[in-house]
Order: C-alpha cells, then sequence, then structure tokens
C-alpha cells in the first residue's frame, strides 16, 4: 500500500510539472508573436524549459530508484530462497531419518510377532528406547565448546550398564504379565511377600488351584476378608453376571435357561453342550421324560442368535440335529422314542421348515431368559454342595436326583441346606 502511495504521487507531480511547462512555452509563444513583448516570453520559456528538465530529472531518479529497489528485492529473494531450499533439504533430512527408525521399528514389531522369543526382542527394544538419552548425553559432551571426551566415555559405560539392568526386567516383566494372563489367580498373592513365599508350599499349580477360590477374581481383598461367606459368594456371583459375557458363555446360559425350563416341566436333563463343548456332536441338551407310559428322549440343540442381524436357522443345522439323534436312537438299540428338536431365539428360513417337516424335526422358538445359575447337588456320600458357575465341578455337575435344583440366590442355596463345594477352582469363561 505504501508503495502505490509513493508510485501515485510521483506520476501525479510529473505530470503536473509536465503540464504547466508545457503551459508555460505555449504562453511564451503568444508572448514572442502576438503580445510583443519578447521578455516576458523568454522567460516563460526559460520557465518551460525548467519544469521540463524538472520532470525528467524526477522520473530518472525515480527509475534508478526502482532499478536499486529491483536488484535489492531480487538479492533478498534468491538469499531467502536459499535459506527455504537448505531448511527444506534439513527438514527432508530428518524426515527421512524419521522413517527410517520408523520402519526399523515396524521391522523389529514384525520380529516379535513372528520370533518365538518376544520376551527378548521387546526388551531389548524397550532398553534401546529408554537409553537413548545416554546417546544425547554423550553427544553433547563431545560436541560442546570444550569437548569432553572423558566424561562421554563415563555415559556410554552407564549407558551399557542401564541398557542390561532394564533388558533384564523387561524380560521378567513380560514373563510375569504372561503367567498372570494364564494363570490370573496368582495376582492375589504377589502384593505381599509373605503371601508370595505361602507359595512354596504348593508342589504345582494343580494343587494350588484347588484350593484356590475363584471369587477372589471378583472381590477385593477387604471385600473377602471381611464379608461373611455367604455375602461374600453372592457378591462375587452378582459381578460374575454383570461382567462383560463371551460368546461361549451366551450360548452356555442359555443352554441354562432352556434347561430350567424343562426341569420345571419335569424333565430329566443332561447338559451335553456345556459339559463337551466343541465335542457335543450338536446335542447341547438331552431331556428324558416318560410319556404316556413310553420312555421319550429329546435330543436338543440350542440356538442363541441376534434377531437384530436378522439370522435364520437354516437346513443344515436341521440335518445336524437329525443326523445326532439318529446315531443317538441306534446307539439305543431303539429302546426309546428320540425326538430331534431346536430350540432357538431366531425363526427358521422356509426350506429349513420344510426339512424339518420332512425330517420330523420339532422347532421351538423362545427367547432368552435369565437362568438360576447356582447348581445344588447331593454327592455320592450324601452332601449338599452348591456350586457357583467359577467353581471346578460346576459344568461336569447334573441336576437329576432327587432333591437336587438350580437356584438363583446363595442365600436360597443355604436355606435348602447346601454348603459351597470345597474346590473353587474353574475355567475362566
Amino acid at each position: 500500500m505504501h508503495v502505490q502511495k509513493l508510485f501515485f504521487m510521483r506520476y501525479f507531480i510529473t505530470t503536473f510539472l509536465l503540464l504547466i511547462g508545457l503551459l508555460a512555452i505555449v504562453v511564451s509563444i503568444v508572448y514572442f508573436f502576438s503580445l510583443g513583448s519578447k521578455f516576458i516570453g523568454f522567460c516563460l520559456l526559460l520557465f518551460g524549459l525548467i519544469i521540463f528538465i524538472c520532470s525528467y530529472l524526477i522520473e530518472r531518479s525515480a527509475e534508478e530508484l526502482n532499478k536499486k529497489d529491483y536488484q535489492k528485492f531480487t538479492r533478498e529473494f534468491k538469499q531467502k530462497e536459499q535459506k527455504l531450499k537448505a531448511e527444506i533439504e534439513n527438514e527432508k533430512g530428518i524426515i527421512e531419518d524419521i522413517s527410517l527408525k520408523t520402519n526399523h521399528r515396524i521391522e523389529n514389531a514384525y520380529e516379535i510377532i513372528k520370533n518365538t522369543s518376544p520376551f527378548i526382542l521387546s526388551a531389548s527394544l524397550v532398553a534401546d528406547m529408554n537409553t537413548y538419552i545416554y546417546d544425547k548425553a554423550a553427544k553433547a559432551l563431545v560436541e560442546k565448546p570444550h569437548p569432553a571426551i572423558k566424561s562421554a566415555e563415563i555415559i556410554k559405560r552407564l549407558k551399557e550398564v542401564a541398557k542390561t539392568q532394564i533388558f533384564e526386567s523387561k524380560q521378567i516383566q513380560y514373563r510375569l504379565e504372561t503367567l498372570l494372563g494364564i494363570f490370573p489367580e496368582l495376582s492375589t498373592y504377589l502384593d505381599e511377600d509373605e503371601a508370595t513365599i505361602s507359595l512354596s508350599k504348593y508342589e504345582s499349580i494343580e494343587g494350588f488351584q484347588a484350593d484356590y477360590d475363584r471369587a477372589k477374581d471378583y472381590l477385593s481383598k477387604e471385600e473377602y476378608e471381611k464379608l461373611a461367606i455367604d455375602e461374600r459368594n453372592q457378591l462375587a456371583l452378582d459381578r460374575y453376571q454383570n461382567r462383560p459375557k463371551s460368546p461361549w458363555r451366551i450360548g452356555v446360559e442359555y443352554e441354562q435357561y432352556i434347561e430350567y425350563l424343562l426341569q420345571q416341566k419335569g424333565y430329566s436333563t443332561i447338559p451335553i453342550g456345556s459339559q463337551m463343548g466343541i465335542n457335543d456332536l450338536g446335542r447341547d441338551i438331552i431331556a428324558k421324560k416318560i410319556e404316556n407310559g413310553q420312555h421319550v428322549t429329546y435330543i436338543i440343540q440350542c440356538k442363541n442368535w441376534s434377531r437384530k442381524k436378522r439370522k435364520e436357522i437354516h437346513e443344515n443345522v436341521v440335518c445336524q440335529i437329525y443326523g445326532t439323534a439318529l446315531e443317538y436312537e441306534l446307539s439305543q438299540n431303539g429302546f426309546e422314542k428320540v425326538v430331534p428338536v431346536i430350540v432357538s431365539t431366531v425363526p427358521l428360513s422356509t426350506m429349513a421348515q420344510k426339512f424339518a417337516d420332512k425330517l420330523g424335526v420339532k422347532i421351538h422358538v423362545i427367547a432368552t431368559g435369565k437362568p438360576p445359575l447356582i447348581k445344588c447337588n447331593i454327592n455320592s456320600a450324601g452332601e449338599k454342595i452348591y456350586h457357583l458357575p467359577f467353581d471346578q465341578q460346576y459344568y461336569r455337575t447334573e441336576i437329576k436326583n432327587a432333591g437336587e435344583c438350580c437356584v438363583f440366590t446363595v442365600k436360597e442355596a443355604t436355606e435348602k441346606g447346601f454348603r459351597r463345594a470345597k474346590k473353587y477352582y474353574g475355567i475362566n469363561n
């Protein structure tokens, strides 16, 4: 804006002077030839020429200044251009260095994933990162105005000592965390030295697990020590039920709910699905009952599928339950009537329904519900024992004899005369 004002001011002045000079020359010519006053004409002519010369000098001076300004601007521009190029090259070098280090770290990460000894590589990588500060300190000592070479050497030796210690401690940490992931019950014993030392009385992890109360996984140390036994068992059960559920547990609890409904109607049941897992041959529940004087066995497959995803049971499921029911009937030499059943939260597809009708597979669509999770069992010695879902024998325990049942709360179990099983350890589902 300032340069523009100067340009217009110069343009205005030179134009004004040229007009004044031109006017003076015209008037002088008039005086020379018309008015007869040569002196005045000569003065006006001289004045006009002076004005023209001044205008010319101003224009030349302005051009010289413009030229100098342009040269200065060009010189400054080139200097800035060279500086910017140098900065770009420097930034490019920094980016390439970062890229090189990043690629190196990515390679290390892949190596850790593929390697059979990931703890060593991970610990080495962490040790390198944590001792980088020593390299910076040593470099600063060497590059300062009065280099401290001996001090830099000391820093380098300290780096190697620190790196070794970090490497060894990280290996121990990673291995410990992995062990706790496999055996989370050990974490209870690591807070205090006395508790950790107490583990030495066990000869094997099996012996330790048999004595370990899995309720501790759902309670704080203070809660476990201060609450009454029934209170802490109920609180642990409540927290077990409220935590996020795995797909396996969602499926098993649906099976338990269906089993509970069957027991309410007088069926004796065997929870094959929860006992056998993937080896259940498609038989989640075997339910038995005498109907019209005949022993009838229902081979039941349960499907707890989401209605939101608009899933349907397809014909392959119908064929599977029909086949496994037929195999069971043949294994019993035909002494029982065997009925294949699918219990599901979603309907069958049109084709699957046609298969079911043709093969005699019974279909029941039943929404999921909340089953009683405490199993009250009477053992061979006549002891009345209840099992929580995280106890050792929970999924092996069947409710089939008189006096046995499933209940919702610890209070219900104790009021019926049942005590909790002494062996607590169960699978971490």
